[in-house]
């Protein structure tokens, strides 16, 4: 069984656009886990999002989303819980059509209950454009934070599973392009 909810409005006086979603979902089955009894297991699953985007007249504009993900699962007289947040926002400059910057921030916390599985990225763009359009030159950031490695530890009733992954070190690049 599921639901959905979404749900989007324009706001004039601040002129932004504000999305919420939830979506909901429980499932019942039955498992044997190394020649155990027949187990009646349920699962619990709630995502939701709030975003919040910003379309001002002027050069400085926002994009938010906060992600919060809560997932249970029960056996017998036995429950696992998992909450996780995401936070995602960027930060554009805008000036004249020529100067376009950007400031990305993501924040992921996939354990909540574990303050050592946080992590956090951070990337910068610059871009002009001539006058003609014909040519451009890009200046991006990424990892400036130099993250270097992302680790995940996931646990289930009846499973442990561990992820790390090597991450790229901090990089910038300078970069033009041509239209002929």
């Amino acid at each position: 069984m599921s639901s959905n909810f979404s749900i989007k409005k324009y706001f004039d006086p601040v002129s932004s656009n504000i999305q919420l979603s939830l979506n909901g979902s429980y499932l019942q089955y039955f498992n044997i886990i190394n020649n155990s009894d027949l187990r009646d297991n349920e699962l619990y699953n709630l995502n939701s999002s709030l975003e919040w985007n910003t379309s001002f007249g002027f050069p400085i504009n926002l994009s938010n989303e906060l992600i919060y993900n809560y997932t249970e699962s029960r056996f017998d007289n036995d429950a696992t819980q998992f909450r996780t947040l995401n936070y995602n926002t960027k930060l554009i400059l805008k000036l004249k059509k020529s100067f376009t910057s950007s400031l990305t921030s993501n924040y992921f916390d996939p354990n909540l209950g574990n303050q050592s599985d946080r992590i956090h990225f951070m990337d910068f763009n610059f871009r002009y454009t001539s006058p003609t359009g014909d040519w451009n030159i890009n200046l991006t950031a990424n990892n400036i934070l130099n993250t270097s490695f992302y680790n995940r530890v996931e646990l289930t009733d009846f499973t442990q599973s561990s992820f790390q992954n090597q991450l790229l070190g901090r990089v910038i690049m300078l970069s033009t392009e041509f239209s002929f």
